[in-house]
Order: structure tokens, then C-alpha cells, then sequence
């Protein structure tokens, strides 16, 4: 069906976890992740807040994809402890001599050539965005905005951050028609920025030139 406004994400996000309790402590394992993009989610409820609400989105105007398909295993390390999730699977595939269905997510650089690479990816995304034909296209993060650039190599990612919260983009990555695309924060970086910085210009943008893209988007306008 189509929708006026595109919303793109990077990859899937994590649902559910279970505890994993060993003698060094209990550990997170993935237990379940979206069934589609944005679904269930706490980066759906952050988009909702800093997206959907403050732009005037109703839930039914935009379409949600990820970029890559499948959820992948963060190796930054959180906790007292500094272990990943990717740790945490991998301590589990050695002690059960199981392998899981998982991968861990790369470098910002390689991630958008996984984007590029992956068999079929970039047909799938043509075909959803041919169904839905968004008048306006809202990415968010780095990578992103590097895949919707055309931006390569060493970099890519850096130069794609450069991008966000600029003048709408004519992007031909998701198809062969131009679609105009700004490049945004992602939700879960706004939520952990305090005052200021990223969370300041992504207000400011959705207060003013970002409410009147997405107004013009969904009446029509060019």
C-alpha cells in the first residue's frame, strides 16, 4: 500500500533476552528479534517519540525497512563486566559446541558494503519501495545515509554523518526513480545524547524544515 513517508533503519532489532546464569555471572543471550522493521521493539517506541510525534506522523502514512535484513549481535561491550552480546553468543556456541544462527555486526564501513553485497538485498529493497512509492525518505544513522549516498570505502560512514540533517537528497539507491531523502540521527542515539548536540539539531530540524517536508509529503506536494 502505498505511504508517503519511507523510513529507513539499519538492520532488525532485539526483541526479547533471556539470562544465561554461569559461574562468572549471568549473561544476555538474543532470544527473539522484530518480525519487521520497527515492530515491537525499544527502537519502535524511540522512533515513535522522536520521529512520529514530533513530526505529526500517523502510523499508517510511513513505511519502515531496514537496509539489512537480519538482526546481528553488537560487539560493543556494556556493563560492569564490559562484555558484548556478541561476546555472550559466542562464549555460548563454545560451551554448548552449538552454532547459532548469528553474525556479528562489522566496522560502520563494512556494515553498508554487507548493505551492497548481500544476495538479493538490493532488489528486495527496489521492489518495497516501488510498492509503497514514498514522496519523502527519512534515514537514519551513519551507515544509512552512506548506502543512500553511493558513499564506498574507507570513510563512507564518516562522510555519510557529515549528511545528516542537511537540504533533501535525490537518492536513486533504492530504485530508479530519484527520491528525495534527508538523512537523520538514529532514535537510539538521540535517546542517549543529553542536552544539546544531536538531540538539539534533530529538534530544532523537527520543529521547523523537517515538519514542513513531511507535511508537504503527505499532502502532495512537491
Amino acid at each position: 500500500m502505498p505511504a508517503p513517508i519511507a523510513i529507513v533503519g539499519l538492520y532488525p532489532a532485539l526483541t526479547r533476552m533471556a539470562n544465561w546464569e554461569r559461574a562468572d555471572g549471568v549473561r544476555k543471550l538474543p532470544v527473539e528479534v522484530e518480525r519487521q522493521s520497527f515492530e515491537g521493539s525499544a527502537s519502535a517506541r524511540e522512533l515513535k517519540e522522536q520521529y512520529f510525534t514530533p513530526l505529526g506522523i500517523a502510523g499508517d502514512r510511513a513505511f519502515l525497512i531496514d537496509l539489512y535484513p537480519y538482526y546481528l549481535a553488537n560487539a560493543a561491550a556494556t556493563g560492569e563486566r564490559g562484555r558484548s552480546m556478541w561476546d555472550n553468543v559466542m562464549t555460548w556456541q563454545e560451551e554448548k559446541k552449538s552454532c547459532l544462527d548469528l553474525r556479528c555486526r562489522p566496522a560502520p564501513d563494512e556494515m553498508i558494503d554487507w548493505c551492497r553485497e548481500l544476495e538479493g538485498n538490493e532488489a528486495r529493497l527496489a521492489y518495497w519501495f516501488s510498492r509503497c512509492q514514498p514522496r519523502l525518505m527519512l534515514t537514519l544513522g551513519a551507515e544509512a545515509a552512506a548506502f543512500a549516498r553511493g558513499f564506498r570505502g574507507d570513510g563512507a560512514a564518516r562522510r555519510g554523518q557529515e549528511q545528516l540533517y542537511q537540504e533533501p537528497f535525490a537518492s536513486t539507491a533504492f530504485g530508479p526513480a530519484p527520491l528525495a531523502v534527508v538523512h537523520c540521527a538514529h532514535p537510539g542515539v538521540l535517546m542517549r545524547t543529553k542536552k544539546g548536540g544531536w538531540r538539539k539539531t534533530h529538534a530544532d530540524w523537527c520543529a521547523g524544515r523537517g515538519r514542513e517536508l513531511v507535511r508537504a509529503a503527505l499532502d502532495g506536494r512537491p
